[in-house]
């Protein structure tokens, strides 16, 4: 069964109603017994933006994920690993409300959760900012786990354990 091999160490939904919960997620896919890809997506509509990178299971990494409204970069330790653009006319946003989950994919707003998808493991310094960061700025928070900006989030040393934690949900204000 190929999803016991795929894990999502987050998800954000966007509110009830809308037609593709996951507005943002993030995957691990097991190709081999020592590499896995990463995946990491933003959706628009039916159509979702992303990008991949391969990487070795058992080696800490810092990933970073970032959009800036025409398109979507992964970086990996400090560095660009891959962007993509958006097509022409297309603009992408992340709506309110929205719920941010750790250690699942949402396959409904705040469930639906699916028990192999389940992500096992470290996630450290998490932060979620209200704007995309430079190349500069990602480099610097590679270095010393610091950034400016405001934080939507930003949490220290989470465990998971193939369970689904909560994190918030927010609203515009």
């Amino acid at each position: 069964d190929s999803t016991a091999n795929t894990v999502s160490p987050f998800s954000y939904a966007e509110g009830v109603g809308n037609s593709n919960q996951n507005a943002v997620s993030m995957w691990f896919q097991k190709n081999s017994s020592l590499k896995r890809m990463i995946y990491a997506y933003f959706t628009y509509g039916d159509k979702y933006e992303g990008a991949d990178e391969t990487h070795l299971e058992g080696v800490w990494y810092h990933v970073g994920l970032t959009m800036n409204g025409t398109g979507v970069c992964l970086w990996m330790n400090g560095r660009l690993s891959k962007s993509n653009s958006l097509p022409e006319n297309t603009t992408l946003t992340v709506k309110m409300p929205g719920l941010l989950v750790l250690g699942q994919d949402q396959d409904v707003y705040g469930g639906g959760f699916q028990t192999l998808q389940g992500f096992t493991g470290d996630l450290t310094g998490l932060i979620w900012l209200k704007r995309a960061i430079s190349a500069e700025e990602m480099s610097t928070l590679y270095k010393t786990g610091e950034v400016a900006g405001e934080n939507l989030i930003r949490g220290s040393n989470m465990v998971a354990h193939g369970g689904a934690m909560v994190i918030g949900e927010w609203r515009n204000s």
